[in-house]
């Protein structure tokens, strides 16, 4: 179903450290491929659908001839990543994890990170 390019692309995007998972979805919020279980897929991509239609449509509102291009959103624990594309958007969820190197006090820790994707992948 996906050309090499795209595979070879998620196994890129997979290996990224902290990386937790990569879902894509339909333009309707229908997982088409994920690199998570089924029962974490289904959670995911239900609630950020529904996230990622109400950010769009704010952004009509305020600009009818603006669209989403991008949504990051970052918690304590978790960073997911979303690019809505012309038939769909991706997701990708990111871990927080332990580097074991010392931080500077202003530096943020790393979060984990998802990424998802429609017809355009987050490279």
């Amino acid at each position: 179903m996906f050309c090499a390019e795209v595979e070879e692309t998620l196994k890129r995007i997979q290996s990224q450290k902290g990386v937790q998972g990569i879902i894509i979805v339909n333009s309707e919020g229908i997982p088409v491929k994920t690199t998570l279980d089924n029962s974490s897929t289904v959670h995911y991509a239900g609630l950020i659908h529904q996230l990622v239609m109400k950010a769009r449509s704010t952004v009509r509102d305020i600009d009818p001839q603006n669209d989403l291009t991008f949504l990051r959103v970052r918690s304590k624990k978790n960073e997911i990543m979303i690019a809505p594309g012309g038939w769909g958007f991706s997701r990708g969820v990111h871990t927080h994890s332990d580097t074991g190197r010392e931080q500077h006090p202003t530096q943020r820790p790393r979060r984990p990170r998802t990424f998802l994707s429609g017809d355009k992948l987050i490279y």
